[in-house]
């Protein structure tokens, strides 16, 4: 005999009504997120405009300050200011949460453009340039330790895609604006109209930096408050740069005690190992350092190389650059959608980009050497990022809660120092060659040709950036 095993209607349990909906995580334009993703690309948008408008304007306001020797300066300030602010701010952050540092730096990146605009002289604009970089570090590090605050693991892929279009606009524009500022206005203007555009995005997010405030856990990294160091590095990377350009043995030196000098300070700046690229994050730090300093020194020379030996146009050799700005935002559009791990994203990127630099000398010896150089460009951008953002979320993989901040920094700081020691080698290189009877079309292949080399040591390092044994992963 059968049992009617149906349950009498008026017993009936509607079961849907019962079991709550799995909601999907929002998308980093959902409700939840949109002020906060508006805010950061706002923010990093405006650091990336600067940069590019400034570097067009800056043979303008050289020789209208009558500053032409002090050029270098312009950079070398910027830089070694960053390098201090990334630490003091990451440091900052983990203390109190990314709402300080972001807003210290936003009003320091303010503060110093407009004392760059009103410059009488050179000292005063390379002052006003040293504290747009103190912002510009500090920014950059707060922008990453809000995304790990802000968003989980799942969706950091896309706010780092999100993040690096952000330089498509500025790469575009940046340069067609100071152009015009400079031809048709002043300058100045291009510094001045930076406090203008500076403190909406900071009130849009100030509002949601209070829900990512207050330190999380202790910090565990061996790294403690080390700005003192860190200033160090900066004299150090200064020196070492001055020294390379300097003839004689005081130049030789300079250098030799500035590297030095860098040496010590990274050391305490970075986390323990990544001078012998020990797996997991320290690996993470080295693969920046090695692959920034090759890929960004090899697309420096783009420019010179076309103009003086093919004798292409500024503004052809301009769309170069910007053409290789459309393709990493494409890059770093597609990691954002990949299902590889990270560690696969980040050789594929670094196996691209190394090609592409191997290939840029065709562009020395080939017709249409624009159109090579470009090809080169696309493919080695798009190449970077797929890298970049995957060795940031890395970093923030590996990092505990109350070492977020210092480890950002840390990864800023690597890419500094590789893009400023390499790219300072192969400036002295250059101007040897200058100095022995003129730049030919192998001063630039070989300085092209050894970034490539740098970039296969990036490529075969990428593999120990796996996570180390008995490595737990963070939630969120």
């Amino acid at each position: 005999m059968q049992r009617d095993l149906r349950i009498p209607a008026g017993r009936r349990i509607q079961l849907s009504r019962s079991v709550p909906r799995v909601n999907k995580t929002p998308g980093v334009l959902g409700s939840g997120h949109r002020a906060t993703t508006v805010g950061i690309v706002a923010v990093m948008t405006l650091v990336a405009f600067e940069g590019m408008a400034a570097a067009t304007a800056m043979p303008v306001v050289v020789r209208s300050l009558h500053g032409l020797a002090l050029f270098a300066w312009t950079y070398n300030a910027w830089v070694a200011s960053s390098l201090v602010a990334m630490v003091l701010a990451g440091q900052w952050a983990d203390r109190t949460g990314p709402r300080l540092p972001l807003s210290a730096g936003v009003a320091c990146f303010a503060v110093g453009a407009v004392a760059a605009a009103s410059a009488p002289n050179m000292a005063t604009f390379i002052i006003g340039r040293a504290v747009q970089g103190l912002g510009a570090g500090a920014c950059i590090v707060a922008l990453y330790v809000l995304i790990a605050r802000a968003y989980p693991e799942s969706l950091r892929p896309k706010v780092f895609s999100v993040l690096s279009a952000s330089w498509v606009v500025p790469s575009f524009v940046g340069p067609v604006v100071a152009g015009w500022l400079c031809d048709h206005v002043s300058w100045r203007a291009v510094f001045a109209l930076a406090p203008i555009f500076v403190l909406p995005p900071l009130l849009l997010m100030y509002p949601q930096l209070a829900r990512y405030s207050g330190r999380r856990e202790e910090p565990t990294a061996a790294r403690a408050y080390h700005v003192p160091r860190a200033v160090a590095a900066a004299i150090g990377l200064v020196a070492f740069q001055q020294g390379l350009l300097m003839r004689g043995a005081l130049g030789s030196a300079a250098a030799v005690a500035g590297f030095g000098l860098l040496v010590w300070a990274a050391r305490v700046l970075l986390p323990a190992g990544t001078f012998s690229v020990r797996i997991g994050l320290p690996a993470v730090i080295a693969v920046r350092a090695i692959v920034a300093g090759a890929y960004f020194c090899a697309e420096a020379f783009i420019p010179l190389a076309l103009t003086s030996i093919r004798h292409v146009s500024t503004t052809t050799s301009g769309l170069v650059l910007t053409c290789g700005a459309v393709s990493w935002a494409i890059g770093s559009w597609t990691q954002g959608r990949s299902k590889s791990s990270r560690v696969q994203l980040a050789g594929v990127g670094s196996v691209i980009g190394t090609t592409a630099v191997a290939s840029l000398p065709l562009c020395l010896w080939l017709p249409h050497p624009a159109l090579w150089a470009g090809a080169s460009m696309l493919l080695g951008a798009f190449g970077m990022g797929m890298l970049f953002p995957s060795l940031g979320i890395l970093t923030l993989r590996y990092s505990s809660l109350g070492d977020q901040g210092a480890n950002s920094a840390a990864l800023q700081v690597s890419d500094s120092i590789g893009g400023v020691v390499l790219m300072s080698i192969a400036g002295a290189l250059q101007a040897a060659a200058v100095t022995a009877g003129g730049q030919t079309a192998s001063t630039f292949a070989t300085i092209w040709w050894a970034m490539a080399v740098l970039l296969i040591a990036g490529v075969l390092l990428t593999r120990r950036m796996r996570a180390p044994e008995g490595f737990v992963p963070i939630a969120g």
